[in-house]
């Protein structure tokens, strides 16, 4: 099994993006399904500089094992934290 952590950034252009509905306040990446290895991103959150935003994406086995033992520290992410 591979498996790759990254670090993201917040898009400089993302206070200036309006498609109508008003400026955006998150990005979000984009990990294809198709994709075999365990990939793990952290981004700042736009909420909250305390925060972090962490994108995983791997095998089932391996997330229940995430929620079981750090539910405490890693909460997901929703519409109430957003404030959408």
């Amino acid at each position: 099994m591979s498996f790759s952590v990254s670090a993201g950034q917040r898009f400089e252009t993302m206070d200036k993006i309006d498609f109508g509905w008003g400026k955006l306040i998150f990005g979000s990446c984009h990990v294809p399904s198709e994709r075999k290895d365990c990939f793990v991103m952290t981004m700042g959150s736009p909420m909250n500089n305390k925060d972090w935003v962490v994108y995983m994406h791997m095998p089932k086995k391996h997330m229940k094992y995430v929620e079981a033992h750090a539910s405490h520290i890693i909460k997901p992410l929703n519409a109430d934290y957003l404030k959408i």
